[in-house]
C-alpha cells in the first residue's frame, strides 16, 4: 500500500499563518484587557466615586455662598444695632420694621438686663410665634445670664480672627409644629463707654423655609453650572439631621434621597445640604456606563471576529488554491508523461532495428500516432483552461 507523503508547509502558507496569528493575538489581549478593566470598574465603583467626588466639592462650594449670603443679612441688620446702653424697643423695633427676614433682635449686658423684641404684628395674629418668642427668650436669657463672662470673651476671640459671629441652629416649636431658626450671636460695645452686651439676631423660620433656602439654592445652583462646576441635571436641597424630608430645594427637585450630602456646620447647624441627579442615580448611572461599555466591548468583538473570520477564509482560500495548482500541476505532468514515454519507448525500438516484420513496424507506427494525437488533445485541453 503506497502511503500519502505529508505535503510540506511553503512560504506562502506560512505568511498566511504569521498575519492570522498577528491579529488573532493582539485582539483576544484586547478583549481580555478590556473585560478586565470594565470589570474593575464595576467592582470598585470608581465611576460612582467620581461623580460623589464633583458632588462633595460642589456642596462645599455651595455651603460657603449659602453663608456668605447669610453674613451679608446679618450685617445689614448689625450695622443698624445700638450700642448697649441705647437699645431700647424703639431702636429694635425699627430694625425689624427694616429687616422682616429678622424673628427676634435680643440683647443682654450685666448692667440693663436681657432684652427681646420681636415682629409686632406677628406676636399680635399668630399664637405659633408667640410660643417661639417665649422659648427663644427663656433659652437665650437663661444660657446668657449663666455664662455670660465665657461667652463674651468667646466672641471677643471670634471677632479678633474675623468672625464676629456665632451661629445657634435650633428647631422651635411654633404651635403644633417645629420650625428652623438659625440665631446668630455676636458682641455690641459701646464706643464712649467701653461696656459690652450680648446680641443676637434671629432668622424667621418661614423666611428661611419659603424664601431664603430655595432663592439661594437656586443661585448657587445656576452659578455653579455656568462655571461648569457641576452637571446641570444635578439639583440640591437642604434638610434636617433628624429628617429625610426636605426643609427646602432648589428648582428640579424631584423627590427621593440626596445622593451625597454634607452637614451644615457654620451659619446653619443642624442641617444638612444634599444633592442628586434628577430623573436616577449614581448607582443608575454607574450601571449605565458599564453595561455601554459592555456593549461597545462586544461590538469591538463582533467586528473583531468578523475581522478574524474572514482572515481565516481568506487564508484557507488561498491554501486551497495552493493545493490545486499543485495538484494540477502534479496530473498534467503525469499526464504529459505517459505518451511522451510511450512515444519515446517505441521510436528506440524502431532506431535499433529489432523489429523483423513489416507488421510490427506498423503497428508500432500506429501507437506513435496515437500517442501524439493524445499528446496534442492533452496540450490544448491545457491551453483551453
Amino acid at each position: 500500500m503506497k502511503m500519502k507523503t505529508k505535503r510540506p508547509i511553503n512560504a506562502r502558507t506560512r505568511m498566511m499563518l504569521t498575519l492570522q496569528l498577528a491579529v488573532m493575538l493582539p485582539a483576544a489581549v484586547l478583549v481580555i484587557l478590556s473585560a478586565w478593566h470594565l470589570k474593575t470598574i464595576q467592582r470598585d465603583r470608581g465611576v460612582e466615586a467620581a461623580i460623589q467626588r464633583d458632588f462633595s466639592q460642589v456642596l462645599a462650594i455651595s455651603e460657603k455662598q449659602i453663608n456668605h449670603k447669610a453674613y451679608e443679612l446679618a450685617d445689614d441688620v448689625r450695622a443698624d444695632f445700638p450700642p448697649p446702653g441705647e437699645a431700647c424697643s424703639d431702636t429694635l423695633d425699627r430694625i425689624l420694621g427694616a429687616h422682616p427676614y429678622v424673628a427676634h433682635l435680643m440683647l443682654y449686658g450685666p448692667g440693663q438686663g436681657f432684652v427681646i423684641r420681636s415682629q409686632s404684628h406677628r406676636l399680635k395674629n399668630d399664637p405659633g410665634f408667640r410660643d417661639e418668642a417665649e422659648h427663644m427668650s427663656k433659652m437665650m436669657e437663661g444660657w446668657w445670664k449663666l455664662d455670660y463672662d465665657d461667652l463674651s470673651k468667646k466672641l471677643a476671640k471670634m471677632d479678633a480672627k474675623g468672625t464676629p459671629y456665632y451661629f445657634e441652629g435650633e428647631w422651635t416649636p411654633r404651635g403644633d409644629k417645629h420650625v428652623y431658626t438659625s440665631t446668630a450671636i455676636f458682641l455690641r460695645k459701646d464706643k464712649e463707654t467701653g461696656k459690652a452686651a450680648i446680641a443676637a439676631i434671629t432668622f424667621d423660620g418661614d423666611y428661611l423655609r419659603d424664601q431664603f433656602f430655595p432663592q439661594t439654592l437656586d443661585q448657587v445652583m445656576s452659578r455653579n453650572v455656568a462655571e461648569a462646576q457641576t452637571d446641570k441635571n444635578a439639583v440640591i436641597m437642604v434638610r434636617g439631621k433628624s429628617d429625610s424630608t426636605p426643609l427646602a430645594y432648589g428648582t428640579g427637585w424631584d423627590g427621593g434621597e440626596a445622593e451625597v450630602e454634607r452637614n451644615l456646620e457654620s451659619v446653619f447647624p443642624g442641617l444638612v445640604l444634599g444633592m442628586k441627579l434628577r430623573g436616577t442615580t449614581l448607582a443608575a448611572m454607574g450601571q449605565h456606563f458599564v453595561h455601554t461599555s459592555f456593549w461597545i466591548l462586544g461590538g469591538l468583538s463582533f467586528l473583531l471576529a468578523g475581522g478574524i473570520f474572514l482572515t481565516y477564509r481568506n487564508v484557507s482560500k488561498e491554501m486551497a488554491l495552493a493545493r490545486l495548482k499543485s495538484d494540477f500541476v502534479s496530473n498534467v505532468s503525469h499526464e504529459l508523461r505517459t505518451p511522451l514515454s510511450l512515444i519515446r519507448l517505441y521510436a528506440e525500438t524502431l532506431e535499433l532495428g529489432r523489429l523483423t516484420s513489416p507488421e510490427k513496424h506498423q503497428e508500432y507506427y500506429c501507437i506513435i500516432r496515437k500517442e501524439s494525437e493524445r499528446l496534442t488533445a492533452l496540450i490544448n485541453n491545457i491551453l483551453d483552461m
